[in-house]
């Protein structure tokens, strides 16, 4: 079974949790979401939804086919004001894209560090300092 099959994610009035394989869990206070992006990876169910929830480029991630996923795009699009447009499944592998805010919208969300490890890109990041 794929580990998309054991997670789920939900928003209330005040934040967005998720619950995955493992005991995995998050909570993001909406009013600390400064950037909501999407992102492709090579391997099984690799589209995840991503919220950056402050400067210091901590992001937090669940996939796009968790149990629930339809009802928080619908609720954070209302809460943002701001219609997320989810990409096709079939977009490039490692690639990645800002849904929100509307002023980076379609740009990087993520750049390889030095490493080739995943980092929140400046431009993004900086939309966090301001």
């Amino acid at each position: 079974m794929p580990v998309c099959d054991l997670a789920s994610i939900m928003m209330d009035d005040s934040s967005i949790g998720y619950f995955g394989a493992g005991g995995a869990e998050w909570r993001a206070p909406l009013e600390r979401i400064c950037a909501v992006g999407e992102l492709h990876v090579q391997r099984e169910d690799g589209h995840y939804l991503v919220l950056l929830v402050d400067a210091t480029g901590l992001w937090l991630q669940a996939p796009m086919h968790a149990a629930g996923m339809d009802r928080v795009i619908e609720g954070l699009s209302q809460y943002l004001q701001h219609p997320l447009q989810l990409s096709a499944t079939q977009a490039p592998s490692d690639s990645s894209r800002v849904l929100w805010p509307v002023s980076l919208a379609g740009e990087r969300m993520f750049e390889p560090d030095a490493h080739g490890h995943l980092q929140i890109s400046a431009r993004v990041l900086s939309r966090c300092q301001s």
